[in-house]
C-alpha cells in the first residue's frame, strides 16, 4: 500500500516526462508539479495551481549543491582542529573544503573518520614511488635501479670467501678420509719387506672393498625402479601446478583466493527514467538493510549526524524518516547518485550479502537490469 505522503508513480512519471519537454527540473506535490529550486537556494513554499515555488537564499554556513526540492539547506562542514586544515570555504553552492594535516592521509573511498600517520620510510629492499598526500600513504615497490658499487663489491668479496671456504672443506675431508683409510708407512732408513708388503696388502684391501662397492652398486641398479637420475624418470609432482597459479577452471574447488569479480554495473529497465527508478528502489533498500546498520550505511553515504538526526525528526513513521535520509542523498549526490554507488557502499561497509539480495530483487521485480 503506496503512504499517502509519498508521490505516485505517475505523477513521478508525469512530472519526469514534464522536465524532458520544458528543460526544467520538476517534483511532484498536492499533485502539481512544481519547480525545483536551483542550487545556492532552498524551498520556501511548494507551488499552487496559481503560484510557482517560492525559493530563497542558503543561510550562513550552510549550502546545497544541486537543483532541489530541501526546504532546508545543508549545514556546512567543519573542519577538525587536530588533524584537518580548510582548503576551501563554505559558500551557498559547495561544502566546506577539508583536507589531512601534513604527514597524515585519509583515503577518498572511505569515511574519513580520522586522519591516518603516513610511514615514515619503505620497507628494506623497496624505493618509494610516491609521497605521502593527504589522500594515500607513501607509496613504495622493489628497488629497480642496478646497486651501487659498494654492494656490487661485498657481493664478489662474499662469494670469493664462500668459494674459498669450500675448498677448504673439500681439503679437509678428503685429508680425513686418507688417514682414515688405507695408510701405511715405515720408519725412515728400515727397509722391512714385511712393512712393505703389510703395507701393500692393506692398500689392496681398500681397492678391493671400493671395487666391492661399485659392483654391488651396478647391481642394484639392474633390479631398483627408475631414480631421478634415469631418463625415463618422471617426477611425481611433474604435470602439477600450484592452486592458484593459473586462471580458475570450472570444477576448481574451494582452498583457493582469486581476485573478486567486479560487480556488473545495472541500468533501469525498458528505458525507464533513471531517477523514478532509483526512488523506487528506496523501498527495497529500507526494507532490506538491517535497522541496527542503518545510521552507519547513512554515515558511509557521507550523510552527517545532523541530517539524519533532522530526518528523524521531520517525521514520525520510521519508513518515512529512512525514505527522507535517501532522499536528502539523492540531493546532496546530484547526477553522480545513482543505484550502483548505493550498492557499492553496502559493500564497503561489509553488507555483501545484503547488496547481494538487494540486485537480486530489483532485477526480479523489473526496475533493473545488467549493462550489456
Amino acid at each position: 500500500m503506496q503512504n499517502p505522503t509519498e508521490p505516485s508513480r505517475e505523477a513521478l512519471e508525469i512530472c519526469n516526462k514534464g522536465s524532458e519537454l520544458s528543460g526544467k527540473k520538476l517534483y511532484p506535490h498536492n499533485g502539481q508539479c512544481c519547480e525545483q529550486c536551483p542550487p545556492g537556494f532552498q524551498v520556501d513554499k511548494h507551488c499552487t495551481p496559481t503560484t510557482p515555488t517560492t525559493c530563497e537564499p542558503c543561510h550562513k554556513d550552510t549550502y546545497i549543491k544541486y537543483h532541489n526540492t530541501q526546504q532546508h539547506c545543508f549545514p556546512c562542514e567543519e573542519c577538525r582542529q587536530l588533524d584537518q586544515v580548510e582548503i576551501q570555504s563554505c559558500s551557498p553552492t559547495n561544502n566546506t573544503q577539508c583536507s589531512c594535516k601534513n604527514g597524515t592521509f585519509c583515503s577518498p573511498d572511505l569515511p574519513c573518520e580520522t586522519c591516518h600517520k603516513c610511514r615514515l620510510r619503505c620497507p628494506d629492499g623497496e624505493e618509494m614511488v610516491q609521497a605521502c598526500t593527504p589522500t594515500s600513504d607513501i607509496q613504495c615497490q622493489p628497488y629497480t635501479t642496478p646497486p651501487t658499487p659498494a654492494e656490487t663489491g661485498s657481493k664478489v668479496l662474499f662469494i670469493a670467501f664462500m668459494v674459498v671456504l669450500g675448498l677448504l672443506l673439500v681439503i679437509l675431508i678428503l685429508a680425513f678420509t686418507f688417514r682414515r683409510y688405507c695408510r701405511c708407512w715405515h720408519k725412515v732408513g728400515e727397509r722391512d719387506s714385511t712393512v712393505t708388503l703389510n703395507c701393500k696388502s692393506f692398500l689392496g684391501n681398500c681397492q678391493g672393498q671400493h671395487g666391492e662397492r661399485d659392483n654391488e652398486r651396478n647391481e642394484s641398479a639392474e633390479v631398483e625402479p627408475l631414480t631421478n637420475n634415469s631418463p625415463n624418470y618422471i617426477p611425481s609432482n611433474m604435470g602439477t601446478t600450484p592452486c592458484c597459479a593459473s586462471a580458475p577452471t570450472e570444477g576448481t574447488k574451494e582452498g583457493c583466493e582469486f581476485p573478486a569479480k567486479r560487480e556488473k554495473t545495472l541500468i533501469p529497465a525498458n528505458g525507464r527514467n533513471p531517477t523514478v527508478a532509483l526512488r523506487q528502489s528506496f523501498e527495497t533498500f529500507i526494507r532490506q538493510v538491517p535497522l541496527k546498520e542503518w545510521r552507519r550505511y547513512m554515515r558511509a553515504l557521507d550523510l552527517t549526524d545532523n541530517e539524519i538526526t533532522r530526518s528523524e525528526r521531520s517525521e514520525d513513521d520510521l519508513y518515512e524518516q529512512q525514505f527522507q535520509m535517501l532522499q536528502t542523498w539523492l540531493d546532496k549526490g546530484g547526477k553522480e547518485a545513482d543505484l550502483n554507488a548505493l550498492l557499492a557502499k553496502l559493500r564497503s561497509t561489509n553488507l555483501r550479502g545484503v547488496e547481494r539480495e538487494i540486485r537480486e530483487a530489483l532485477i526480479s521485480q523489473g526496475l533493473y537490469t545488467y549493462e550489456e
